[in-house]
């Protein structure tokens, strides 16, 4: 009976737990382009631990890894010249949209083992980049409900590198 009471009041009171799925994020230009080049001004420099273990000296924060992915069609990602491109450093892999959902945008059984196959870790920071900004935001649901919580996209049509480096 005490049993009954305290289940009773712990409902009462509202001390159930929820889950919520995180709004997908949108980069902007200029922030799609600090990860391109892992130029990143919204990281800070040094914590008071390591200023201190390096003797008082301030350091740059440790490169972010990050994995984009190219979801456009195999033709326009192939046909982009982001491998000659010098101030790039992080990895782009051109992986079709198709792999992760279908025509009416939703999700198929397999798309975590997808973005498995293809070398992607789930502890890693994932940016989608996408023909339209909508399609980028659903494939941005679709990763972070596969279990790739740390994912970003970037929020306008993208046509290729040299339209992310054109000030």
């Amino acid at each position: 009976m005490k049993t009954l009471l305290l289940v009773s009041f712990l409902a009462l009171c509202g001390c159930q737990t929820t889950s919520t799925v995180a709004k997908p994020e949108a980069l902007n230009k200029k922030e799609l382009r600090g990860y391109f080049t892992q130029n990143i001004p919204h990281l800070s420099w040094s914590s008071k631990a390591r200023t201190s273990s390096l003797g008082g000296l301030r350091a740059p924060p440790a490169p972010v890894k990050v994995q984009i992915l190219d979801t456009r069609e195999s033709e326009a990602a192939v046909a982009d010249n982001w491998q000659q491109e010098k101030r790039l450093k992080s990895t782009i892999i051109a992986f079709p949209w198709q792999k992760l959902m279908d025509e009416e945008q939703h999700p198929r059984s397999d798309a975590r083992a997808q973005l498995e196959s293809a070398g992607l870790q789930k502890y890693e920071l994932l940016l989608i980049l996408a023909d339209t900004a909508e399609r980028a935001r659903r494939l941005t649901e679709i990763t972070s409900q596969a279990g790739f919580s740390k994912t970003k996209y970037y929020n306008a049509p993208y046509t290729g590198i040299a339209d992310i480096f054109a000030e």
